[in-house]
């Protein structure tokens, strides 16, 4: 169990603010096979939303961004959910709004 990084903090924020319906579950409390993305979907949709630094995933992930980005596309995708990545800098309303809602 963890606590969110300033990132979700930022992105649970505009969620709260545009009461968009997604929940934070990076602690822990949901996993696909072992993968514990950082928000989800709670409307019945099946959507995973990933918040994250790309200096982090380069540095720290073996293939990288990349790798890390195509090894949960393909683990999600087998229980037939989707998953959004958001790096820090599209952590901002305006992108946010565009993707989760086609526009505002």
């Amino acid at each position: 169990r963890r606590t969110p990084s300033s990132l979700e903090i930022k992105f649970q924020q505009i969620i709260d603010k545009y009461n968009l319906p997604y929940k934070f579950v990076g602690d822990g409390s949901f996993f696909i096979e072992r993968k514990n993305p950082d928000f989800i979907n709670v409307n019945g949709e099946k959507i995973a939303i990933e918040v994250y630094s790309k200096v982090h995933k380069n540095k720290f992930r073996e293939g990288g961004e990349k790798g890390w980005k195509k090894e949960r596309i393909e683990i999600f995708a087998k229980y037939g959910w989707e998953i959004l990545f958001f790096d820090a800098m599209q952590v901002n309303e305006s992108f946010i709004l565009k993707t989760l809602k086609g526009g505002y």
